[in-house]
């Protein structure tokens, strides 16, 4: 997300938007990013994390093909309001499963409360420094991409790293048959995951 986001102020001011016009879009970057927040956690307890996931990952295509095949504020504001909207489901739904998983590796790991809390809280705060990282190198890297190859072939990337989302949730399901929702592992009361369900 960060690799298509970062730079789109650079390519809006090299076809001659205003500061304004720029700023606008990029709001409507961030309102995708954050807005969904409030029923995001609710769909991925509903329908799990992968449809959640898969979904963002869809997201994700369409915003580059809206950023890549036109040149109006339009396509660069739905493109950008789209691709925060897709990173909201990716994230939401990752963190989500990170958070079970985690929880549930710590319980079968035995000891204490305390001790399985920590080694969850270890595992959350392991995933989120990569994801962070990664997104960091991204960001730093796409003023040269941009540079080298030009906004539009840029919107590859993002469709290489959407289908390979979409392969790495199948790989899943795929793996993971036993994997259920928060919400119905709540049920059943096998998840750690309690009333948690973002």
């Amino acid at each position: 997300m960060s690799f298509l986001m970062s730079p789109t102020p650079l390519a809006m001011r090299q076809r001659g938007f205003s500061f304004d016009t720029v700023s606008h879009v990029i709001t409507s970057h961030m309102l995708g990013m954050y807005a969904p927040s409030f029923v995001t956690g609710k769909a991925v307890g509903v329908f799990g994390w992968r449809p959640v996931a898969a979904a963002g990952a869809a997201l994700f295509v369409v915003a580059g093909v809206a950023m890549r095949d036109g040149q109006s504020v339009a396509h660069y504001a739905g493109g950008q309001l789209t691709l925060g909207v897709a990173w909201n489901l990716c994230f939401v739904a990752a963190t989500a499963e990170v958070a079970r998983v985690s929880l549930i590796a710590a319980e079968k790991a035995g000891g204490g409360g305390a001790s399985r809390a920590k080694s969850a809280q270890k595992t959350q705060a392991l995933a989120d420094v990569a994801t962070f990282a990664v997104a960091g190198a991204a960001s730093v890297g796409s003023g040269a991409a941009l540079a080298a190859v030009g906004w539009n072939r840029m919107q590859i990337v993002g469709w290489a790293c959407a289908g390979l989302m979409l392969v790495a949730v199948g790989v899943a399901a795929v793996g993971r048959g036993d994997a259920k929702t928060p919400a119905s592992s709540e049920e059943e009361g096998g998840s750690p995951l309690g009333d948690n369900k973002a």
